[in-house]
């Protein structure tokens, strides 16, 4: 279920309340993966990550993305990875002051990982792996 505490911090427009409450997304720790464009990267690692048994949502921080990060995706989540430092400036800008109160929020992990790979391309694979199993998801 979607942090209740965190959906008290701003208004999420009702017509993205259904990616909170959709029965069928299943009892896996849900990851929101965050990239620019929401196409290459992010996609690679929320496909890697339902392999692992979690619950996965990719999205873009940039304008043009095709899946736009958003307040309820961010409430949507047990854990945020972003690719680059500035998708996590992206989530702040979002929401500034949630992210003062270490309680409500999920936790959010700069992956460090530059735009410089396409979908599924070997060399993304691995360094996720690595990544993945460096914070134990």
């Amino acid at each position: 279920m979607a942090n209740g505490k965190l959906l008290e911090k701003f208004v999420i427009p009702r017509n993205t309340l259904a990616v909170l409450k959709n029965p069928y997304q299943g009892k896996g720790k849900r990851i929101l993966c965050v990239c620019s464009g929401g196409v290459l990267r992010s996609p690679t690692a929320a496909a890697l990550l339902i392999r692992r048994g979690h619950n996965t949502r990719s999205c873009g921080s940039e304008n043009y993305a095709l899946v736009p990060l958003s307040q309820a995706l961010i409430a949507w989540a047990d854990t945020i990875l972003c690719m680059e430092e500035n998708h996590y400036a992206a989530i702040m800008s979002i929401m500034p002051n949630v992210y003062l109160e270490d309680e409500v929020h999920p936790p959010v992990y700069i992956l460090g990982i530059s735009d410089d790979y396409d979908y599924m391309q070997g060399e993304l694979i691995n360094l996720l792996e690595t990544k993945f199993d460096e914070l134990m998801l």
